[in-house]
């Protein structure tokens, strides 16, 4: 046994043990980072993240991760301590290269979703509960609690109920700019689902001309960009100074602010046919006297209602969008502060409807300096009326419009006070399904239904499906056919069906005919016989055929056979002519003669059945030994 220490270039401490005698190998990677590294606040972060990095890598699922080390009868886990966290696996020596493989994929490339995190949440949770019921785990806890008392050595390795509850976990990487003094991120958005993210970057570019770019996260937990990075060209304008979404993350509004010709609001709306954005609507613009225009700017939850804030000339406005017109209305009046020099409009808020709006003075001259007040404002004119309206496959609107996805769509109409109105319908596109069902029967087949079918094919049968909508099933439905019939073709009886299994039967005996299996049968008496045939585990069996007068013409005719056994040559003694078949026990003909001697040494020894159909049509049958 020796024990072996190295170090690679990038600092990594590697210890290596050969115990030649065994064949198992097992590989550990510990890192350095333990409970004793957490405050209160992330306790149990350590440990909490040893459970997530084995819901998956960019390469493997959970399952695979799992699958990859059992399959080949090996073990694989972690465990977490106050100085460190360690992984290993446990594998039979050839199989050690793809255990490193799949630990060190699980350390350097896994993939942690908000699901997951709420998920192995509650698992952790479970543990703790666990250990709360175990006085022999448990008083290990509180003998360090004691000992340490409020340190990160005396605070368990799970955390508590309360740090595990309230841990923040990052989402995704986190987002760079691309250069020095660019602010990226100087104002920022969410939509409601958190998964579509607007951010402004107002010193980007030549000239300062800012940009805005938005990100959505994607099936790896991962923030990617939507869409091209945006900007209004060259010019100290500033776009991106101020940026707000909606609900939804398909629009959002970015402001430019910086000189007095860059005062401008800018609406975008994703397109999903060009996978891009695209400006909606004309750019809101103020009366040119309307100065410091877009300090800042909100979205409501629809997207077409603006807010909008100057703090030189210390006013609010608030505009809509009208579909009709392909503008947006100022919605009237102004909205002004108390009182001069209160920068009032320093920040905006709007309700999720659009009907209220808060305004942020942060300076108050009125008072006291930057003293600030804030207010709330309300609009009596515009509205937003809610629909929810629901249908299989497509819905068509008020205005005969016909949507076929789910989500939410405005319309914008005239109040009865002359005002514009928003109607936002909530849709919920209910989907058709289909299934397809597979099923082989005999004779007939009942589908759950109730329909009988008696023959094979392709069938439709329709149902409503758990959504209300319609349902199809695909019936392939396979009957087998087997012809039952016989018949005589002397002197052999002949199964008229094919590429079925064989059993011959004699119905006076009612008794199967052993290793008589083939579609022929060659009768050695008088009798009844059927035959039953199988297919795709059906199975039916023929009309009992009567055979008469079968070899009983040898009792009035002399037709001798010589010798028996053979070995060489057979002698038929008949007066008049006679033909000869030879049929081997398995069936096969393997002779046929008009001549009355003729040479069998070429045969392979064994039982012969000889056949012999004489020139007026009777059949002898002899049994014949070739030696």
């Amino acid at each position: 046994m020796s024990v072996r220490r190295s170090v690679l270039p990038s600092g990594l401490r590697i210890v290596t043990e050969e115990v030649p005698s065994v064949r198992s190998a097992a590989i550990g990677i510990w890192v350095n980072v333990g409970s004793r590294d957490e405050t209160p606040a992330v306790a149990g972060a350590s440990h909490f993240l040893e459970h997530l990095l084995f819901k998956g890598t960019k390469r493997r699922n959970a399952l695979e991760i799992s699958s990859s080390i059992e399959s080949v009868g090996g073990e694989m886990n972690a465990f977490t301590s106050k100085e460190y966290t360690c992984f290993y696996a446990r594998v039979i020596d050839t199989d050690l290269p793809m255990a490193i493989d799949v630990v060190s994929d699980l350390i350097t490339s896994s993939v942690v979703t908000a699901l997951d995190v709420d998920a192995e949440r509650k698992v952790v949770l479970e543990e703790i509960a666990m250990r709360d019921d175990d006085p022999s785990d448990l008083v290990h806890d509180l003998y360090a609690e004691t000992y340490y008392g409020d340190t990160p050595l005396g605070r368990p390795i799970l955390g508590t109920i309360d740090s595990i509850n309230n841990m923040w976990v990052q989402v995704g990487m986190t987002l760079q700019g691309l250069g020095v003094g660019e602010k990226f991120g100087h104002q920022i958005d969410l939509n409601d689902e958190g998964d579509v993210l607007v951010v402004g970057i107002p010193f980007r570019g030549p000239s300062l001309k800012g940009a805005v770019q938005v990100f959505r996260r994607d099936s790896t937990n991962n923030w990617v960009q939507q869409g091209s990075t945006l900007d209004r060209g060259l010019g100290y304008i500033q776009f991106g100074n101020t940026v707000s979404m909606n609900s939804e993350g398909n629009m959002f509004v970015a402001g430019s602010w910086g000189s007095a010709n860059a005062y401008k609001a800018y609406v975008y709306k994703w397109n999903n046919t060009t996978l891009n954005w695209s400006q909606f609507g004309p750019i809101i613009n103020p009366a040119a006297s309307w100065r410091e225009w877009c300090y800042d700017v909100e979205m409501d939850s629809s997207g077409y209602i603006i807010a909008v804030s100057s703090i030189f000339d210390e006013e609010a406005r608030v505009y809509q969008y009208n579909s009709g017109s392909n503008t947006w209305g100022l919605i009237p009046s102004n909205i002004s502060g108390r009182v001069s020099g209160d920068d009032f409009g320093g920040c905006l808020d709007l309700s999720g409807d659009g009907q209220r709006l808060i305004v942020g003075a942060p300076t108050d001259g009125l008072h006291f300096i930057e003293g600030g007040n804030v207010a709330v404002f309300s609009d009596y004119c515009s509205n937003m009326t809610k629909f929810s309206l629901s249908d299989c496959d497509s819905v068509i609107l008020p205005n005969g419009m016909s949507v076929k996805t789910s989500g939410f769509h405005y319309d914008t109409l005239v109040n009865v006070r002359g005002c514009d109105s928003i109607l936002r319908y909530s849709l919920l596109i209910k989907q058709p399904s289909s299934a397809i069902q597979y099923d082989t029967s005999c004779v007939s087949f009942t589908s759950n239904s109730g329909v009988l079918y008696t023959q094979s094919g392709v069938f439709q049968e329709h149902f409503t499906n758990q959504v209300g909508c319609d349902s199809t099933l695909y019936l392939h439905i396979n009957i087998p056919y087997l012809d039952t019939s016989i018949y005589l073709n002397a002197p052999y009886l002949v199964s008229a069906a094919q590429n079925v299994t064989y059993q011959w039967y004699d119905c006076n005996a009612q008794a199967v005919i052993l290793g008589e299996t083939n579609v022929n049968f060659l009768p050695s008496n008088n009798g009844s016989y059927a035959v039953i045939i199988e297919k795709d585990g059906c199975s039916d069996t023929s009309n009992c055929f009567n055979l008469v007068n079968f070899g009983q013409i040898e009792l009035t005719e002399n037709v001798i056979v010589y010798p028996n056994p053979v070995s060489e040559t057979i002698r038929i003694q008949y007066e008049g002519e006679i033909q000869t078949e030879l049929v081997n026990s398995i069936g096969q003909k393997v002779l046929s003669t008009n001549k009355k001697e003729f040479d069998v040494f070429h045969l392979q020894r064994g039982l012969y059945t000889v056949v012999l159909v004489t020139g007026n049509g009777s059949v002898h049958v002899r049994k014949l030994v070739i030696k």
